[in-house]
């Protein structure tokens, strides 16, 4: 089999690009892995884990430019044979690699009507938090979810969340929705640093909190820091608490100023280390350094660092969404979205640091994602099978 995914690495889109390396590593599991090709991509922009894949190529367009009387002549004939219009270069990289199935982001630029294609959607945020967005960014959200429901042959959800809000409003896509939770994708090799000495490295305490998001509104980073803040108030000290994540948010570029400001003007300072984007590797070790993870986040359509965490056995405390509880991580403690108290609470106790060792996280995620991968390919080969039959 051949398959084509649209290229997301390199795009400025982390959980796109994340999707997309462990959905390419999953396939490389099952018996028989698919030819897949990242249209778009060069080896420059592959992650490390895929540049010796056997299994993986990445395709740039060599394509001329056309003159003005092909593209008549070309207008023509799909005229008369009543083929819809595509990109030039990917009919001949179809004619030319023999491609059975395509597979999008929301959507897959320049690709006919009429080729199979499965897409990846990631979530309904626009509609659980339409204040998040600007009116033109809602109508164009909705425009795209409308387009994937008429276009897709099979929709990727991420979760049973993600899936009932896409029949919810689209019920007519119930047989063409299908969730497939990507998971963590651990290698030995990633998880080759000690942890303890990058906790050093970044100058950290014994005992600290990690919170791993993107500074996005919805990830509820102030809950945070007001937990933070009451501690203080009642006379507790607080841990410190470590931040990853690139600082800003394209719909409210203040709100990292914003949060800073908090800090300056509660005293909390001392309690807080914002690390900014930090090398992969080294986030694995932050995680297994932490004595506990805090996900605060408002809204998820999954919530990767739930299953992160716990595949790293590392202790997690919770926002209580839907979504979160529907993952079933061990042992994971919960606290409503807005409670300051709760979440200040939990991060009072004593807790266990993880006994996993890295053979043990690198056996467990390899597992995980065969499992992925035969999912993958048990959507692919129906698409295929009901195409031959339509």
């Amino acid at each position: 089999m051949v398959i084509v995914f649209e290229n997301l690495f390199g795009q400025g889109y982390q959980g796109g690009a994340t999707w997309l390396e462990t959905s390419l590593l999953a396939l490389g599991t099952v018996e028989q892995p698919p030819l897949c090709l990242i249209w778009g991509a060069s080896d420059e922009v592959l992650p490390d884990s895929l540049k010796d894949a056997p299994h993986v190529q990445p395709v740039i367009s060599r394509q001329s430019e056309v003159s003005r009387t092909q593209r008549w002549r070309e207008a023509i004939i799909r005229r008369v044979t009543g083929r819809p219009w595509e990109d030039r270069a990917i009919t001949a990289l179809a004619l030319a690699r023999k491609v059975d199935l395509w597979i999008g982001f929301s959507g897959f630029k320049g690709l006919g009507s009429f080729r199979p294609l499965i897409i990846w959607y990631p979530d309904f945020q626009f509609r659980h938090f339409p204040e998040f967005f600007d009116s033109n960014e809602l109508r164009e959200r909705e425009q795209q979810w409308e387009f994937v429901a008429a276009r897709a042959d099979a929709i990727i959800a991420i979760s049973q969340s993600v899936a009932a809000d896409a029949v919810a409003t689209h019920p007519q896509v119930t047989d063409r929705v299908f969730v497939c939770g990507f998971p963590p994708a651990f290698t030995l090799n990633s998880l080759s640093l000690t942890p303890d000495r990058v906790r050093q490295r970044y100058h950290l305490p014994e005992r600290f909190f990690l919170v791993c998001n993107q500074f996005f509104q919805h990830k509820n980073h102030a809950l945070v820091l007001r937990a933070l803040n009451h501690l203080k108030e009642i006379g507790s000290t607080p841990p410190v608490v470590a931040f990853t994540g690139l600082p800003h948010d394209y719909r409210n570029p203040q709100m990292f100023a914003d949060l800073l400001r908090y800090v300056n003007e509660n005293g909390l300072n001392e309690y807080c280390r914002f690390l900014g984007v930090v090398p992969r590797n080294e986030q694995i070790a932050l995680i297994r350094a932490a004595t506990a993870i805090i996900h605060p986040s408002k809204f998820e359509g999954r919530g990767a660092i739930v299953e992160e965490a716990t595949l790293l056995g590392a202790p997690l405390l919770c926002s209580d969404l839907p979504v979160h509880r529907e993952l079933q991580a061990p042992e994971a403690l919960f606290f409503q979205p807005d409670g300051v108290e709760e979440l200040a609470a939990l991060m009072t106790r004593e807790y266990q640091p993880s006994s996993k060792n890295a053979e043990m996280i690198a056996a467990e995620s390899q597992h995980l994602a065969r499992m992925y991968g035969e999912q993958l390919m048990s959507v692919c080969k129906h698409v295929l099978e009901r195409r031959q039959t339509a």
